[in-house]
């Protein structure tokens, strides 16, 4: 009997230790995947963000909208995309797993 307790007291360290890097692992899996996430979506808003300001400079250049519109529309566009930006950034930092300390 004095022999399993023996097992049981040095194998409980390495168990939980095991436990721990398993978790470890995971977390560090599931952050490289949000990253990724982000970078794809980041990408595609620069897509969108130059169609849009390429429009907008096309609008301009066959002086369907006049020089002040365009200065507005365009801080407006820049402003937007920053804000969708963010929001971006707080829904996958909102997502990222978290170690535990």
């Amino acid at each position: 009997m004095a022999i399993l307790n023996l097992k049981l007291d040095i194998s409980l360290p390495f168990a939980s230790a095991y436990r721990a890097k398993v978790r470890e692992e995971h977390i560090i899996r599931k952050n490289i995947k949000l990253i990724k996430e982000f970078l794809n979506k980041q990408k595609e808003q620069q897509v969108d963000n130059a169609k849009d300001l390429a429009y907008l400079k096309q609008q301009r250049k066959s002086r369907s909208i006049d020089k002040i519109t365009y200065g507005r529309l365009r801080k407006v566009l820049v402003l937007s995309h920053e804000m969708k930006q963010l929001e971006m950034l707080d829904s996958v930092t909102s997502k990222s797993a978290k170690r535990k300390k």
